[in-house]
């Protein structure tokens, strides 16, 4: 069996236009997306997490599979503070593919709150996180998630994520290439196609203010717009649409 990531069509260009980088940054997060099936297929996985990491490090744009959406709101409110695996908390010895077990005794505080109120109560104690990288920046993580009967992730397990990984950085090297993969990405104006890349990187409506030199009732304008055109009617919809729609 032939593996591929990111089948998105591709065709020549003379520059990169604005279209052409909308499509790639919607074509990272389709190959990340793929990637993910690809590991959930191949692996005992109970349920699994799907992030997009933005310029100050923060999970954004969270996509639960298998999970309760509860648990998502608890994460964001508080629980993501005391995740070791977090990608704030990322270290270049760790490298792009790390596991936690939250069976093991631990005498942090942080991390004792993190799995006896968190991990422990949704009967996820086994956790691989994967980083990926796009250029210089990461850009995305997916996280794997084990309950007790399936045990922890083994050496050999995190050694063959690893070997895939190359792949994954293969399809991200043509995706400056990439045509458009969505009708609707087709119908945005130009400063639009601006706005929804900086979403897609997490970028806060005051940061998008700051980028592109425009007031705050403009981006909210901008985004109605985009919402409308998009049939959604926020970011994360938005996101889920147009990135993991067809995964």
């Amino acid at each position: 069996m032939i593996m591929t990531f990111g089948d998105v069509n591709r065709r020549a260009s003379s520059g990169i236009t604005e279209e052409a980088h909308v499509a790639s940054q919607l074509g990272s997060v389709r190959v990340l997306a793929e990637a993910l099936t690809f590991f959930e297929r191949t692996l005992p996985i109970s349920s699994s997490c799907f992030y997009w990491i933005n310029a100050e490090s923060h999970a954004v744009h969270l996509q639960l599979r298998e999970l309760d959406a509860v648990w998502l709101n608890a994460y964001r409110e508080e629980f993501h503070r005391y995740d070791p695996l977090h990608p704030r908390r990322w270290r270049a010895d760790c490298g792009r593919v790390t596991s936690f077990d939250g069976t093991l005794r631990t005498t942090n505080c942080d991390i004792r709150n993190y799995i006896d109120n968190f991990l422990l109560p949704q009967n996820t104690p086994y956790q691989a996180e994967i980083y990926f990288w796009q250029r210089d920046r990461m850009i995305a993580g997916i996280s794997l998630l084990r309950t007790s009967d399936l045990g922890a992730f083994g050496a050999d397990e995190i050694q063959f994520i690893q070997s895939v990984l190359p792949l994954v950085d293969l399809s991200f090297s043509l995706l400056p290439e990439a045509a458009l993969p969505d009708s609707i990405v087709q119908k945005l104006t130009q400063r639009e196609a601006e706005i929804v890349t900086m979403v897609a990187a997490g970028g806060s409506n005051k940061l998008i203010c700051r980028k592109l030199g425009i007031e705050l009732p403009t981006v909210k304008t901008h985004l109605k717009r985009i919402f409308q055109k998009a049939g959604v009617g926020s970011r994360t919809e938005l996101i889920n649409k147009l990135y993991l729609a067809s995964h």
